[in-house]
Protein backbone atom coordinates (compact mmCIF):
# COMPACT_ATOMS: atom_id res chain seq x y z
CA UNK A 1 0.00 0.00 0.00
CA UNK A 2 1.48 3.03 -1.14
CA UNK A 3 1.19 6.23 1.50
CA UNK A 4 0.94 9.79 0.46
CA UNK A 5 0.60 13.16 1.82
CA UNK A 6 -2.69 14.67 1.14
CA UNK A 7 -3.93 17.89 2.42
CA UNK A 8 -7.47 17.36 4.87
CA UNK A 9 -9.64 20.57 5.12
CA UNK A 10 -10.50 20.70 8.94
CA UNK A 11 -13.37 23.02 10.73
CA UNK A 12 -12.14 26.03 12.34
CA UNK A 13 -9.83 25.42 15.58
CA UNK A 14 -10.71 21.66 15.54
CA UNK A 15 -6.99 20.42 14.18
CA UNK A 16 -7.05 19.19 18.72
CA UNK A 17 -10.27 16.79 17.99
CA UNK A 18 -8.64 16.01 14.35
CA UNK A 19 -5.40 14.85 15.46
CA UNK A 20 -6.70 12.71 18.05
CA UNK A 21 -8.91 10.99 15.95
CA UNK A 22 -6.13 10.45 13.51
CA UNK A 23 -4.01 9.30 16.32
CA UNK A 24 -6.80 6.69 17.41
CA UNK A 25 -6.36 5.56 13.87
CA UNK A 26 -2.79 5.40 13.91
CA UNK A 27 -2.98 7.72 10.37
CA UNK A 28 0.01 9.95 11.14
CA UNK A 29 -0.16 13.06 10.26
CA UNK A 30 1.23 16.58 10.71
CA UNK A 31 0.05 20.05 11.75
CA UNK A 32 2.47 22.44 11.24
CA UNK A 33 2.82 25.49 13.72
CA UNK A 34 4.72 28.56 13.71
CA UNK A 35 6.05 30.04 17.37
CA UNK A 36 6.27 26.92 19.26
CA UNK A 37 9.27 27.57 21.71
CA UNK A 38 11.79 24.90 21.59
CA UNK A 39 10.82 21.96 24.76
CA UNK A 40 7.03 23.51 25.37
CA UNK A 41 4.34 21.49 24.77
CA UNK A 42 2.30 24.06 23.45
CA UNK A 43 1.31 24.04 20.02
CA UNK A 44 1.76 27.72 18.68
CA UNK A 45 0.37 29.81 15.43
CA UNK A 46 -1.01 27.51 12.77
CA UNK A 47 0.28 27.93 9.53
CA UNK A 48 -2.41 26.50 7.90
CA UNK A 49 -5.45 26.79 10.41
CA UNK A 50 -8.11 24.95 8.31
CA UNK A 51 -6.15 22.36 7.36
CA UNK A 52 -4.03 19.30 8.96
CA UNK A 53 -1.65 17.00 6.23
CA UNK A 54 -2.30 13.61 6.50
CA UNK A 55 -0.21 10.11 5.37
CA UNK A 56 -2.63 7.89 4.00
CA UNK A 57 -3.69 5.39 1.59
CA UNK A 58 -6.95 4.27 -0.27
CA UNK A 59 -7.67 2.32 2.96
CA UNK A 60 -8.22 4.99 5.06
CA UNK A 61 -10.44 7.24 3.01
CA UNK A 62 -13.38 5.44 4.48
CA UNK A 63 -11.81 6.28 8.11
CA UNK A 64 -11.50 10.09 7.55
CA UNK A 65 -15.01 10.73 6.60
CA UNK A 66 -15.77 9.48 10.56
CA UNK A 67 -13.65 11.67 12.42
CA UNK A 68 -15.33 14.31 14.04
CA UNK A 69 -13.67 17.82 12.75
CA UNK A 70 -12.49 16.72 9.05
CA UNK A 71 -14.27 18.41 6.17
CA UNK A 72 -13.23 16.95 3.18
CA UNK A 73 -10.04 16.56 1.25
CA UNK A 74 -8.27 19.87 -0.55
CA UNK A 75 -8.26 19.28 -4.13
CA UNK A 76 -6.23 20.38 -7.23
CA UNK A 77 -7.19 19.77 -10.74
CA UNK A 78 -10.02 17.62 -9.82
CA UNK A 79 -7.73 15.43 -7.49
CA UNK A 80 -6.75 15.42 -3.80
CA UNK A 81 -4.15 17.95 -3.40
CA UNK A 82 -0.65 15.58 -2.33
CA UNK A 83 2.60 17.29 -0.82
CA UNK A 84 5.64 15.32 -1.53
CA UNK A 85 7.92 13.61 1.41
CA UNK A 86 10.69 15.93 0.45
CA UNK A 87 7.82 18.89 1.22
CA UNK A 88 6.91 17.95 5.37
CA UNK A 89 10.47 17.14 5.85
CA UNK A 90 11.73 20.59 4.47
CA UNK A 91 8.90 22.13 6.77
CA UNK A 92 9.62 20.43 9.72
CA UNK A 93 12.94 21.20 9.59
CA UNK A 94 12.59 24.81 8.62
CA UNK A 95 10.39 25.20 11.61
CA UNK A 96 12.60 23.85 13.45
CA UNK A 97 15.12 26.63 13.17
CA UNK A 98 13.02 29.49 12.28
CA UNK A 99 9.76 28.84 14.83
CA UNK A 100 8.81 32.80 13.40
CA UNK A 101 7.42 32.40 10.45
CA UNK A 102 4.84 33.83 7.55
CA UNK A 103 3.15 32.10 4.95
CA UNK A 104 2.68 33.31 1.89
CA UNK A 105 0.49 32.09 -1.03
CA UNK A 106 2.14 31.88 -4.70
CA UNK A 107 0.57 32.41 -8.20
CA UNK A 108 -0.21 29.24 -9.79
CA UNK A 109 -0.40 28.80 -13.95
CA UNK A 110 -3.33 26.26 -13.86
CA UNK A 111 -3.32 26.84 -17.81
CA UNK A 112 -0.13 24.53 -18.00
CA UNK A 113 -1.27 22.16 -14.93
CA UNK A 114 2.15 22.81 -13.37
CA UNK A 115 2.59 24.81 -9.90
CA UNK A 116 4.56 27.73 -11.87
CA UNK A 117 5.51 30.87 -9.49
CA UNK A 118 5.42 34.53 -10.72
CA UNK A 119 5.71 37.03 -8.39
CA UNK A 120 6.74 39.24 -5.87
CA UNK A 121 8.61 36.50 -3.65
CA UNK A 122 11.54 36.99 -6.17
CA UNK A 123 11.88 40.77 -4.06
CA UNK A 124 12.55 39.10 -1.23
CA UNK A 125 16.11 39.64 -0.16
CA UNK A 126 18.19 36.77 -0.42
CA UNK A 127 19.26 36.94 3.04
CA UNK A 128 15.55 36.29 4.50
CA UNK A 129 15.15 32.25 4.75
CA UNK A 130 12.32 30.94 2.94
CA UNK A 131 11.12 27.85 1.66
CA UNK A 132 8.74 26.83 -1.24
CA UNK A 133 5.94 24.10 -1.33
CA UNK A 134 5.52 23.61 -4.82
CA UNK A 135 3.02 21.23 -4.31
CA UNK A 136 0.03 23.17 -2.05
CA UNK A 137 1.54 27.10 -3.97
CA UNK A 138 2.69 28.69 -0.57
CA UNK A 139 6.02 30.28 0.38
CA UNK A 140 7.20 29.82 3.94
CA UNK A 141 9.39 32.72 5.06
CA UNK A 142 11.37 33.52 8.06
CA UNK A 143 10.03 36.59 10.05
CA UNK A 144 12.78 39.39 9.81
CA UNK A 145 10.68 41.71 12.70
CA UNK A 146 9.44 43.79 9.42
CA UNK A 147 5.87 42.92 8.50
CA UNK A 148 5.63 41.08 4.92
CA UNK A 149 3.29 42.40 2.68
CA UNK A 150 1.14 39.78 1.24
CA UNK A 151 1.24 37.23 4.03
CA UNK A 152 -1.60 34.91 4.87
CA UNK A 153 -2.38 32.32 7.64
CA UNK A 154 -5.41 30.58 6.25
CA UNK A 155 -4.86 28.95 2.80
CA UNK A 156 -7.98 28.41 0.24
CA UNK A 157 -7.83 25.47 -1.44
CA UNK A 158 -9.93 24.91 -4.03
CA UNK A 159 -13.08 22.18 -3.30
CA UNK A 160 -14.86 19.19 -5.70
CA UNK A 161 -17.99 18.49 -4.32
Amino acid sequence: MQLKWYVLNIRPHAHRTVSAGLSRHRIEHYYPAAGKPAGSSSSGKPLFSSCIFVRAGKIHQDVLGTIPGIIRFAFWLGRPATIHDEEIDAVRSFLREHPEVTVRRLPVNVRHRQRLFAGDHAQLPAAIPRIFLPSIGFMIIKNSGQPVEGSVTHPEHTHER
